[in-house]
């Protein structure tokens, strides 16, 4: 009797103590961003793109790069994260190598990269701001790098999402009338509006 009690409270201590399930892990996390970039040119010159995300004071926030492609020279990112006032405040090469900034890397939370030199940065935001992201590249010589896939997940207050990123000269353009100086053979444009106005309402009135 004593031996099956000490066996039923090992089980429900064990069961207790287990690790939390995949699935269970993963809804603590929420994603703030994903996004691709894409360089040109040897990976020696270490091309950069810059990428801003809004970040909340005492969220703790996870930045991957490559972290989904196979290992390769040309799949090896740098990070680096800027503070809103200009201050780098972390850099990584290697994931393996640990952030920085001294947060792990979420095991249990995050799937291990497939990529040896998929780069990986963990930062709580002491500061409410605007934020930079550096990537760029391992500057190996004579190699020309792909483009990395970029994903930014959190922990804490569940914040807006990003806003979409913009390229510039995108949309509508204005359009402008470069109508001739003094010519008097244009139409006043706001007295074209007031005959139309006038029209209309004359044309109302007859049909009631």
């Amino acid at each position: 009797m004593r031996k099956k009690f000490l066996a039923t409270l090992a089980l429900s201590v064990g069961a207790f103590l287990a690790p939390i399930s995949g699935s269970e892990a993963q809804a603590q996390l929420q994603t703030l961003l994903t996004q691709t970039v894409t360089f040109s040119g040897d990976m020696a010159n270490q091309p950069v793109q810059n990428i801003t995300v809004n970040l909340v004071a005492g969220n703790t926030y996870y930045f991957q790069a490559a972290y989904d492609v196979p290992f390769s020279n040309s799949n090896d990112p740098e990070q680096y994260l800027i503070s809103p006032t200009g201050t780098q405040l972390a850099f990584n090469d290697d994931w393996q190598n640990g952030s920085t900034t001294g947060v792990p890397f979420p095991t249990g939370l995050l799937p291990s990269p497939a990529n040896t030199w998929s780069s990986y940065i963990g930062y709580t935001a002491t500061v409410s701001g605007a934020y930079t992201l550096k990537v760029t590249t391992f500057p190996w010589s004579g190699t020309t790098p792909n483009p990395f896939s970029i994903k930014v997940s959190y922990q804490g207050t569940t914040q807006p999402t990003q806003p979409p990123t913009t390229t510039p000269g995108s949309g509508v353009p204005n359009v402008k009338l470069n109508l001739p100086a003094r010519d008097l053979n244009q139409p006043n444009w706001f007295a074209m509006q007031r005959d139309v106005w006038i029209i209309s309402a004359s044309k109302g009135r007859r049909a009631a």
